[in-house]
């Protein structure tokens, strides 16, 4: 867990395995997979079939604290679950999920960003952690929509907007987002429903690049749809005009550097909303 973090869309993160199965485009340059093999955490590696690591107790216990701090200060900072992990991951085990829905709900202060890029799957794997005894779980599969929850889906291209939008509005909440990232085609969604969309081109290396124009496009979607739009950076390899557009940054993260008309970052009821036209 890092109490403080580089993804500017939120405050904290919190993971409470480590590992996972590529499943679509946006996976091929994982940067959790990539920094396994230097930090190994999961010595295995990801893929199918790889055992997940589950983190310590007093990893956990961590989330608690912040959770009384959050009580005391009257602040409610935002956790992302999880920047190593994929909550809805089906070959994690179903008490893991449990334990991990059961903490969700026992940290009120906090609020629970939990992106996934398996969405169709948030029914039967609530069910399994409802059937190992959460009431949480239970009460969220019966449609009570967690006030501290917000889910969000991957959509990376055309295909999973289409896909995995209807998929993620299925699950009750309260906010719903879309985490555009890394944006590696022009995605035209369907932001009925959507209460933001965070956008970013891709980091590390072999990076795929992001055309401006396609960010451009996107953020003026939001606009006419009126939902907040955050741009988070415009990554390695970021293109304009047919052209690399030259950053000092290498994930294209210093916002100092982007076009003017790019530097939004706004979230929902206005949260540390910033804006330069």
């Amino acid at each position: 867990m890092a109490e403080k973090t580089k993804i500017w869309w939120t405050n904290s993160t919190f993971n409470p395995w480590m590992g996972c199965t590529a499943v679509s485009p946006g996976c091929a340059k994982c940067y959790a997979e990539r920094q396994n093999r230097f930090f190994r955490w999961v010595p295995d590696g990801w893929g199918p079939g790889k055992q997940r690591r589950r983190t310590t107790g007093a990893y956990w216990k961590q989330a608690r604290t912040w959770d009384r701090k959050a009580a005391e200060t009257g602040e409610r900072p935002r956790v992302f679950c999880g920047s190593l992990m994929d909550w809805l991951d089906p070959e994690v085990p179903p008490q893991w999920r449990r334990d991990l829905l059961d903490l969700v709900g026992e940290t009120p202060h906090l609020v629970w960003q939990k992106l996934t890029k398996r969405p169709e799957l948030w029914r039967r794997l609530v069910g399994e952690a409802a059937d190992q005894g959460s009431a949480f779980a239970a009460r969220w599969l019966d449609g009570q929509a967690p006030p501290n929850v917000w889910v969000g889906a991957t959509v990376e291209d055309q295909r999973r907007a289409v896909e995995r939008i209807p998929q993620l509005l299925e699950i009750p909440a309260e906010t719903r987002f879309l985490s555009v990232e890394p944006l590696l085609e022009p995605v035209a969604p369907d932001l009925r429903g959507i209460d933001l969309v965070i956008c970013g081109g891709e980091s590390g290396g072999g990076a795929r690049p992001c055309d401006i124009a396609w960010i451009r496009d996107l953020r003026d979607r939001c606009r006419d749809a009126g939902v907040p739009f955050f741009m988070k950076q415009c990554g390695r390899r970021p293109m304009e005009n047919g052209r690399p557009l030259e950053m000092k940054h290498d994930h294209g993260g210093d916002w100092d550097e982007w076009p003017a008309d790019l530097r939004v970052r706004e979230l929902p009821n206005a949260v540390n909303q910033v804006e330069v036209a």
